[in-house]
């Protein structure tokens, strides 16, 4: 969050919350598909927002871009943190790639 000045980066009052927030910036479609693949039971209310959202794209980070934080932002950046919050563990990044 430091890059666009937002602490937290995905607020949320509890963990569905928070799955809730990110998928409305990274989009449901991948949500799903995650918990699809590896059979994982969604809590409803994540449920019911996707139900809602299904349609929700992932939003471009260059969204979060203003003339007070685009000197600390780059599509490098951006590969980096879609490859970092990618839900599944298999897709996301580790520490020394």
């Amino acid at each position: 969050g430091a890059a666009f000045d937002l602490f937290p980066f995905f607020d949320g009052r509890d963990p569905e919350e928070q799955v809730m927030r990110i998928a409305e910036m990274r989009g449901t479609a991948e949500l799903e598909a995650f918990a699809h693949r590896y059979n994982l039971e969604l809590p409803s209310s994540v449920r019911e927002f996707i139900a809602q959202n299904s349609a929700v794209d992932p939003l471009p980070w260059s969204t979060l871009v203003d003339s007070d934080n685009e000197h600390r932002t780059s599509d490098e950046l951006f590969d980096l943190l879609d490859g970092l919050l990618a839900w599944d563990p298999e897709e996301r990044l580790l520490p020394f790639e």
